[in-house]
């Protein structure tokens, strides 16, 4: 929905209201004969009166675009020879969730398929992964998945994709998965990496017979002094 559009619909409602506040009072409530006599004023009553004829001329449109408004849900693809080849928008949300649940790790909860003003295509899916999954991996493959087989079905028209990643319905942990992905990668430039190796069992008994025996030296020399 454009601005103006959205500024049309606040003074619309807004100008409704207040027809609807000022002709009800009069009414109902508390304040009936005050309400009444606030007609008497002129300026009061042609903003009433100007409030009315908003409300009734959005009414108006509503009824007509209602009775003879068109719903074309389909996207021309392609012309030939003043043939035109379309698709319509289920079929391109129903295109969407078959290439989500595909591999069987997610499914497609919703898809929004809407038609800009020069007919670009905005596909907005929103996602439900089956357990927790890493997804700066998965989304990127994912999106480029939708971008390429959905450009085969709606050709150039084909605007923005967007994924939303709802809540796993068996969540679980993705820590150790993203672990065993993880390599050991070579160490950035001016870094170093010390290997320090465990002591073997000799050598650890041979270690400690040399620490002994160094002590045994130490005492007997002191003796002799």
């Amino acid at each position: 929905m454009g601005g103006f559009k959205r500024l049309c619909l606040a003074i619309y409602s807004l100008a409704g209201f207040a027809a609807l506040a000022a002709l009800g009072l009069t009414v109902v409530g508390p304040w009936t004969k005050r309400a009444s006599q606030l007609f008497s004023y002129e300026w009061y009553f042609y903003t009433v009166l100007v409030l009315a004829g908003i409300l009734a001329f959005g009414l108006l449109i509503s009824l007509l675009r209602a009775l003879f408004s068109r719903r074309d849900r389909a996207i021309v693809v392609c012309e030939i020879d003043g043939d035109k080849v379309s698709v319509t928008r289920d079929a391109i949300a129903s295109q969407a969730s078959h290439i989500v649940a595909n591999d069987g790790i997610c499914i497609a909860e919703d898809v929004f398929v809407t038609v800009g003003r020069h007919g670009v295509v905005d596909v907005d899916v929103k996602v439900s992964p089956r357990s927790s999954v890493d997804i700066r991996k998965k989304g990127p493959s994912m999106h480029d998945k939708l971008v390429r087989e959905l450009e085969a079905l709606c050709g150039d028209s084909l605007g923005s994709v967007s994924i939303e990643f709802l809540e796993a319905q068996q969540p679980s942990s993705v820590a150790a998965d993203i672990e065993d992905d993880i390599s050991v990668s070579e160490p950035r430039k001016g870094s170093e990496i010390t290997y320090i190796p465990r002591p073997s069992s000799s050598d650890a008994s041979s270690s400690e017979n040399e620490s002994a025996s160094e002590t045994d030296v130490s005492n007997h020399t002191e003796g002799d002094e």
